[in-house]
């Protein structure tokens, strides 16, 4: 049957725009969301460390008593890194020799994406 029936492009772009095709498609991007959002949050609550902070209420007799914000010991101060799709900007300048007596300058400016 299928060798008899004359190629048709009209039927064949209607299947893609068919509502069950694009909802089987919706349902599949969906659930594909779904299950990479449970396992980062699984991932991040088992194998990340959480950063504990802590405050320090300083009460002294007599006198003003004010709230200490700065990290305890236990806690380290974090750098903040760039997102990895920002370039860090560079420009560079070198000077060379070689052997046979050429010298020269030169010099390099860029963008690195550091992951």
């Amino acid at each position: 049957m299928a060798d008899t029936e004359k190629f048709d492009i009209k039927k064949f772009l209607s299947g893609f725009i068919s509502p069950v095709t694009n909802a089987k498609n919706v349902q599949f991007v969906v659930w594909l969301v779904l299950i990479i959002l449970v396992g980062f949050t699984i991932w991040r609550a088992f194998f990340m460390p959480n950063q504990s902070q802590s405050q320090r209420f300083v009460v002294y007799p007599f006198s003003f008593s004010h709230i200490d914000y700065s990290p305890s010991q236990q806690q380290k101060q974090e750098i903040k890194k760039r997102p990895w799709w920002l370039p860090i900007p560079f420009v560079e300048g070198y000077g060379f020799a070689e052997s046979d007596g050429r010298t020269g300058i030169g010099g390099r400016a860029g963008g690195r994406l550091e992951f």
